[in-house]
């Protein structure tokens, strides 16, 4: 009987883990993935599970056939836990209407969510937290020890959510889809149910339970329930610490996510396990519980001070191999998750001893504080500790936490302990004591996370900011040329997001000058994540746009661009136009009732866990249903990071929802996709070239090298004609299929991406295009169509840049020949239009270095004048180590010189 439960607890457990991560994904989709959002789910999910807990504690232990309400329970999870995964995406059309009046008050918002959550969720999670009391109670006819069922049912149940969660999103999401993975959740369910019905038939015939415990016995169970409270909340305040710690060094994909928590659980399941085995050997249970709570403080400790060394045996970089994530993970977290799942069985036991032995209500009240203890963890560490005190002293009151602990629990044999027990836990407090006072304060700060940033330290970028926010860990670095600020890069959580950098700059940009010069008179418009605030600024540049909505679910970045101010000029977010939301963009565009006639986004990396959701063809449709009538979308399109598959059901779910999409190369392998709502043109030149004539813009758009306006339409790879081919026989990215975007970066570069690119196929297809015919000025067709041919050339220096190829002199030779550019030589050569203002300012306050004359000479070759760049260049190689670059800089001035005259 005993194999036979565990067996159907583990199938349980793994149904259970799977029903969590499709309702957290499908709840994400309705309510929104913001911090608030996201732990009020979580709220509501923990008060089911304490419901049960509690209803368990009170009724368990009178029911006569426990394993039949159990196979109940089990089809109720399987039943009701299915219907949500079914209805969770038609949720939002219901909702959206009577959530969109209260979208501007955060706390009717967050009200109504969690009364929604908590409604949809109550049902599954309550009958799921009543299931470890009932099995418990079922075990105790055939006079088992209760530690032993209890660690066996535990540590079987721990381990079938491992699978859970390693299945769902390692293999069934990817490969069935949310809706059959949520079907084959509910037959686990089914299975789990059918096998405890066999078991029913032998007749269950528990014996009665005791009367609950009075006096002194109720007190050593409250202290025993509150060590299992704090314990609960220790554990999850970790999690949530230990994940914010390794994703500085991890991929932060929802399979790394899986990974992260299989570790976790693997350690609870393993303490259980031994708990079970030692059970029969523990004359005293209540004397291990203090010894269990400073070995969980000694071991968070130990893990923390290690784990610099674990990253250098793992290569000391980012890691993205899911074997090498578990094992980061494994050395951070196993020893203390380990500990607690001990301490939970351990606690149990006591719990049992103390309650005249009824063994419902002892997992019932058990189940119940540790399950509160965990929603208090949770939401302390990451609204609270986080925040105000950071990662490592968040840390550091953990691991006091369980100091108090100990202290809580020293005493619960009611005797005294006799002397080795004694012995272990003076010698446990000792090393307690020892691991407190040696706390590695600092290691955060001056290890992990300068290690995490120091990728992005090089070539003159210094470390500006760093911040432990509210949903992440966020720095900036900043590039300095000659004492002045250059560009600024964001990165969040060990991440490259965002930057001012001419390269990023170029096609966030682009995401705002190409719909506005084909919109006869944009007036609103609408950004979706503000990343560095390139976009924002581009767009409170555009005089004509008289509101601007910024939604961003991170208050921290917004806060942290405030400080660094890493766009030169006015602070975007302060023009008296912008209105900032903090919320999820999707959500935003689900419950606003406003409508625009531009939207653009700057999103996180679309791999990142949870940017699936603004890449879908689900939210794609959301941004179409906000457009006004002639109103325009645009979004980027980061072919370098995506594999062919992965680009093909984006693009296909974009067209699938934008007749007339069309796809632009914003810089290098960095795209534009954009469509519209009906738009109708041609749009006149005037209208069309108004950006050039506007001394706001202007110096943006030379700087961006769209130093004419045809440049702008040279940018053009294909419309939906020509993206037809491409997409041919793609299935969309689509919320059902979230993993058609896959979890593994891919280390090449398709060759398909390059074939688009070759400018002469792009002119053709631009030439031949419906969509440039409804929408391009008649007068700037031909100018364009000649540009095509300066377009290999920005496609050349922005590639070269980033990296992907070379440019050699010949090449170098024909474009300062062959062509009228001038910021795309500037970047050819390693510089760009920003540093060469703040070298000449350099040279106007009399500074005098080989670097101020190699990049003086560089200016000087973009801007033709080679008489000059042969001075300067001569003269920094004379006063400096000569470089092979500036050696081969100093032959071409030479050899254009002498050409010129």
């Amino acid at each position: 009987m005993r194999a036979a439960l565990c067996g159907v607890f583990f199938v349980s457990g793994a149904a259970a883990l799977l029903f969590e991560t499709l309702w957290f994904r499908q709840a994400g989709l309705a309510l929104g993935n913001s911090v608030w959002a996201s732990s009020l789910v979580t709220a509501s999910f923990m008060a089911g599970l304490a419901i049960g807990s509690a209803l368990a504690a009170r009724h368990a232990d009178r029911l006569r056939r426990p394993l039949v309400v159990y196979a109940l329970l089990e089809i109720l999870v399987g039943a009701s836990g299915m219907v949500l995964v079914v209805v969770f995406p038609w949720l939002p059309a219901v909702l959206a209407p009577g959530l969109g009046y209260l979208s501007d008050l955060e706390l009717g918002l967050n009200a109504a969510r969690a009364a929604i959550s908590f409604a949809v969720l109550l049902l599954p999670a309550t009958a799921m937290g009543l299931t470890l009391p009932l099995l418990a109670r079922v075990l105790a006819r055939g006079g088992l020890g209760f530690g032993s069922n209890l660690g066996l049912l535990y540590g079987f149940n721990t381990l079938g959510a491992v699978a859970g969660a390693l299945a769902g999103e390692g293999l069934l999401i990817e490969a069935i889809g949310v809706r059959w993975t949520g079907v084959a959740a509910a037959g686990l369910n089914g299975a789990a149910a059918l096998a405890a019905l066999a078991l029913a038939r032998g007749g269950e015939a528990p014996r009665p339970a005791e009367p609950p415990a009075v006096g002194p016995a109720a007190r050593i169970a409250l202290r025993v329930m509150g060590a299992t409270f704090a314990s609960g909340a220790a554990l999850l305040a970790l999690e949530v610490v230990w994940f914010r710690l390794l994703l500085q060094f991890c991929a932060a994909t929802s399979f790394s996510f899986a990974v992260m928590l299989a570790v976790i659980l693997v350690g609870i399941a393993g303490g259980g396990l031994l708990a079970a085995q030692l059970a029969s050997r523990l004359p005293t249970p209540a004397a291990l519980l203090p010894v269990l709570g400073l070995l969980a403080g000694v071991a968070t400790v130990v893990t923390y001070t290690r784990m610099p060394g674990v990253l250098d045996a793992l290569g000391g970089a980012y890691l993205f191999d899911p074997s090498s994530i578990a094992v980061a993970a494994a050395a951070l977290m196993l020893p203390t998750s380990t500990v607690s799942g001990l301490f939970f069985t351990v606690a149990g036991m006591v719990l049992h001893a103390r309650g005249g032995g009824a063994e419902g209500r002892a997992v019932g009240l058990l189940t119940l504080s540790n399950t509160c203890g965990a929603l208090a963890g949770a939401l302390a560490a990451g609204f609270v500790l986080l925040p105000m005190l950071g990662g490592e002293r968040s840390l550091f009151i953990v691991v006091a936490l369980y100091g108090l602990i100990a202290a809580v629990t020293v005493g619960l044999g009611g005797s005294r302990p006799p002397l080795p027990a004694l012995g272990l836990v003076l010698g446990m407090l000792a090393l307690f004591g020892l691991s407190v006072a040696l706390f590695p304060f600092g290691l955060m700060r001056n290890d992990f996370l300068r290690r995490s940033v120091t990728p992005f330290l090089q070539g003159g970028n210094r470390l500006v900011l760093v911040r432990e926010g509210l949903t992440e860990t966020l720095s900036y670095t900043r590039h300095e040329l000659f004492g002045e600020p250059v560009d600024h890069r964001l990165i969040v959580n060990g991440f490259s997001m965002s930057g001012s950098f001419f390269s990023a700059a170029r096609y966030m940009r682009l995401f705002v000058y190409l719909p506005v010069a084909l919109h006869p008179r944009p007036r609103s418009a609408l950004l979706i994540s503000y990343g560095v605030g390139v976009t924002a600024q581009a767009l409170t540049d555009t005089a004509g746009l008289e509101s601007i909505d910024v939604v961003d679910i991170s208050a921290d970045v917004l806060d942290a661009a405030r400080s660094v101010h890493p766009v030169p000029g006015p602070m975007p977010l302060d023009d008296p136009r912008v209105r900032i939301h903090i919320e999820d963009g999707r959500f935003f565009l689900l419950t606003t009732r406003r409508s625009y006639d531009l939207i653009t986004g700057e999103p996180p990396p679309p791999r990142q866990n949870g940017i699936v959701n603004l890449y879908s063809k689900e939210y794609f449709g959301l941004v179409r249903r906000r457009l006004r009538p002639g109103g325009m979308a645009s979004y980027w399109l980061p072919v370098n990071q995506l594999a062919l598959a992965e680009t093909r059901a984006i693009v296909r779910g974009f067209c699938d929802v934008f007749e007339d999409c069309s796809v632009w190369t914003g810089s290098g392998y960095d795209w534009v996709l954009m469509g519209t709502l009906g738009a109708r043109g041609p749009v006149p030149r005037e209208a069309f070239e108004r950006q050039w004539n506007d001394p706001a813009v202007r110096p943006d758009l030379e700087e961006l090298g769209f130093e004419r306006p045809e440049l702008l339409g040279a940018t053009f790879l294909a419309d939906s004609n020509g993206l037809a081919e491409l997409v041919d026989g793609a299935p969309p990215l689509d919320d059902d299929h979230p993993r058609r975007l896959d979890m593994h970066f891919p280390q090449v570069i398709d060759a398909t991406y390059g074939r688009l690119m070759e400018t002469e196929a792009a002119r053709k297809r631009f030439e031949h295009s419906a969509l440039i015919r409804g929408l391009w000025p008649s007068e700037l067709r031909q100018p364009t169509l000649e540009a095509f041919g300066e377009q290999h050339w920005v496609n050349l220096a922005l590639l070269a840049n980033a990296g992907h190829r070379s440019i050699g002199a010949p090449e170098m030779r024909e474009i300062l020949t062959a062509t009228r550019l001038h910021t795309p030589v500037l970047w050819s050569l390693g510089s760009s239009l920003r540093s060469q203002m703040i070298a000449r300012r350099a040279m106007a306050a009399g500074r005098h270095a080989p670097a101020l004359d190699e990049a003086l000479g560089i200016g000087a070759l973009a801007e033709r004048r080679y008489t000059d760049a042969l001075e300067r260049l001569t003269r920094a190689r004379h006063d400096s180590p000569a470089t092979p670059r500036l050696k081969a800089l100093e032959e071409l001035a030479r050899s254009l010189a002498a050409s010129s005259h």
